[in-house]
């Protein structure tokens, strides 16, 4: 028999010797052994976990007798039992409590919804109340005001009265305030007459003070108009002012045009320079209206200030051009291109 040596024995692929060096292979061996080693010592703790769980059960049963072994068993598994159940019943408890409180909770949320719904109209009425007050103090005062050509107080009377709720004024005069004396439908009639009488003041007060050139009325005048809901009479009697304002602007630059400019050494450009003082006047003008605008009106009708005034602005910038067309034969230059 041919004799065999104690070496152990590796098997190492071919295909693995050809392309691994011997370093590798070696740190693979050393690997393979340290993971033997430790799983020979989880055998080891396992067979003695397992020998101590044994003897403790073979010592409790020589204490207690088999008999008495499987008595104190049962007796230990009736505890854990009864536990289970008495756990079990609490939990019923528990569930049927929640479910008590959830019906509680939905009625009182239901109780809540009706009284948020009193409240809203308890509120609701109260403001009808207040605005039937305020009704009967505006039609009160209006007329004094205006009596008096304090048009600031008249319109802020007429302001809140174009603010009041609608369903006011469609009570009948079965729901009129008969302890004050005055009725619904007369508030409103005397309201509505002032409205237009105010409206009418204002506007001719505002012509007035345009025509003496009295900036200071008219921009106190000018703010009274969205009070009484009247914007657009606001902007164009504002509007025509600055128009009036560009044309007058345009007037002096087109005499210091037709006297030839101020600078000799910028005739060449004097149409030009003319047109860039119109358009820098101009410019000045809207910056300076801005802030009562704004503040007035909102900052959204700037832009029907500026549509008002276009047409004024294209008319003075056409008659520069006009003579810019004329002094420079445009025409003339324009012929000679053509042909």
């Amino acid at each position: 028999m041919s004799s065999f040596t104690s070496e152990v024995l590796h098997w190492k692929p071919t295909k693995l010797e050809e392309e691994c060096d011997s370093a590798d292979i070696s740190e693979l061996d050393a690997l393979a052994r340290d993971i033997r080693a430790e799983l020979c010592i989880a055998k080891e703790e396992e067979e003695r976990l397992t020998e101590c769980i044994v003897d403790g059960l073979k010592k409790t049963e020589r204490t207690l007798g088999t008999s008495n072994f499987q008595r104190f068993f049962d007796q230990c598994a009736a505890r854990v039992n009864a536990e289970f159940e008495r756990s079990e019943a609490d939990a019923r408890q528990l569930s049927n409590s929640l479910d008590a409180l959830s019906g509680l909770a939905q009625n009182i949320s239901k109780r809540v919804a009706a009284l948020d719904l009193g409240k809203s109209r308890v509120v609701e009425c109260l403001q009808h109340v207040s605005d039937l007050r305020d009704l009967g103090t505006c039609a009160n005062g209006v007329q004094q005001a205006i009596r008096d050509v304090n048009f600031e107080e008249a319109a802020s009377h007429i302001h809140r009265f174009l603010t009041l709720d609608s369903i006011v004024f469609k009570m009948s005069d079965s729901q009129d305030v008969k302890d004050a004396g005055y009725s619904v439908k007369n508030c409103y009639d005397i309201l509505r007459q002032a409205s237009i009488e105010l409206k009418q003041q204002i506007e001719q007060k505002f012509d007035e003070a345009k025509a003496k050139g009295d900036v200071a009325t008219m921009e106190r005048l000018f703010k009274l108009f969205p009070l009484i809901n009247e914007h657009q009479s606001g902007l164009k009697r504002y509007g025509s002012h600055i128009c009036d304002k560009i044309a007058e602007l345009s007037q002096q630059n087109y005499k210091i045009m037709q006297a030839g400019g101020t600078d000799d050494n910028r005739k060449n450009v004097l149409f030009a320079d003319t047109l860039t003082m119109l358009f820098e006047g101009i410019a000045r003008l809207v910056e300076l209206s801005q802030p009562v605008i704004i503040s007035a009106y909102g900052q959204d009708k700037m832009l029907d200030l500026i549509e008002i005034i276009q047409p004024q602005c294209d008319k003075q910038t056409s008659l520069i051009l006009d003579v810019f067309l004329q002094k420079r034969h445009f025409q003339e230059l324009a012929n000679q291109v053509i042909f």
